[in-house]
């Protein structure tokens, strides 16, 4: 059983709490939440498409 993240999980979260910060700042909290939705859903697709952890992208 995996504990904790991964390197790319963490580099992950982190991109993703930046911009959600920038844009609470910008626009609120609504907005942050917003981006965090999007840009977790986008960067993780990212990430699986490009192989993973596996090497392996999605068929």
């Amino acid at each position: 059983m995996q504990k904790g993240l991964s390197g790319a999980q963490n580099e992950i979260l982190l991109a993703v709490v930046a911009d959600a910060r920038e844009e609470l700042r910008r626009a609120g909290p609504e907005a942050a939440g917003r981006v965090v939705e999007r840009e977790t859903r986008r960067r993780c697709a990212e990430r699986q498409r490009s192989g993973g952890a596996t090497g392996h992208p999605w068929q």
